[in-house]
């Protein structure tokens, strides 16, 4: 059995646990994490940056379902 993406039970890509869009949005909410960290001097968490990512109408549903089946993980 192939794995499948956590996110939309599509087929996941190599290694990963997510499929082709969810780990590009993955891969992007990583980089821009750092980015954001360094803008603000290393004070920002990662949990604030992706609650302020669900706040902005500019964030993508594919990420923002990335970043709720993370909060839903931390949840457990």
């Amino acid at each position: 059995m192939h794995p499948t993406c956590q996110v939309c039970g599509s087929p996941a890509v190599g290694e990963s646990r997510f499929c082709k869009r969810h780990k590009e949005a993955a891969d992007q909410l990583e980089l821009a994490f750092e980015k954001w960290r360094l803008a603000f001097s290393g004070q920002l968490n990662r949990k604030t940056f992706l609650e302020r990512l669900l706040q902005m109408s500019e964030t993508g549903q594919k990420v923002r379902e990335v970043i709720r089946l993370v909060f839903a993980e931390e949840s457990l």
